[in-house]
């Protein structure tokens, strides 16, 4: 009886080896879906509603136009690296932008952190009592509202938040887009 059990073992080895060997544990399987792509269908822009203003809103991460048709050489070729993104740096006196996304709305200024800052502050401590000021963190806190600053997606771009308990303060980003925008303008 054990003979017949290790003879069925025997048989049983090599065919569970070829089964098993074709089950990937977290490594070496990709799926390629370059078929995919290549023959994926063209779908129509997003519309926004029609309460929107479309001058508002441009695409975040844009892809640039191909000035011609890419042929490549033969022998060796380069890759060239990317423009940046959005091609040239905004002007310094580009308009404030407002945002919003998954219920959220800040500020897209132009210029950098360092020369929105002080402008942030002027318009924190004209509308409220500042309790901290904390420009390496980004953060200015009044009794009212706190305002967050961060880098903008884009080169010369900062991107402004007015928050009440982590929830955007709508009035306030309402009055910083004037004020903001107004001085600008100056």
């Amino acid at each position: 009886m054990l003979k017949s059990f290790v003879n069925r073992g025997l048989y049983a080895a090599p065919a569970l080896a070829l089964l098993l060997s074709g089950c990937g544990f977290g490594g070496g399987h990709y799926t390629d879906r370059n078929f995919e792509y290549y023959h994926a269908d063209m779908t129509a822009p997003l519309e926004l509603p029609a309460t929107r203003d479309n001058t508002q809103y441009q695409d975040m991460m844009p892809v640039p136009n191909a000035a011609q048709a890419f042929v490549a050489p033969k022998g060796k070729f380069q890759v060239p690296r990317p423009d940046t993104p959005g091609g040239e740096q905004p002007a310094a006196g580009g308009a404030v932008r407002d945002q919003e996304a998954n219920g959220q709305r800040w500020l897209i200024v132009p210029g950098t952190p360092s020369q929105v800052w002080p402008r942030l502050v002027d318009f924190a401590q004209d509308s409220s009592d500042v309790k901290a000021l904390t420009p390496a963190q980004g953060q200015i806190e009044t009794n009212d509202f706190t305002i967050a600053v961060r880098q903008g997606q884009r080169p010369g771009t900062t991107e402004v938040y007015c928050l009440t308990k982590n929830t955007t303060n709508q009035q306030c980003v309402t009055d910083l887009q004037s004020t903001l925008s107004s001085s600008s303008d100056q």
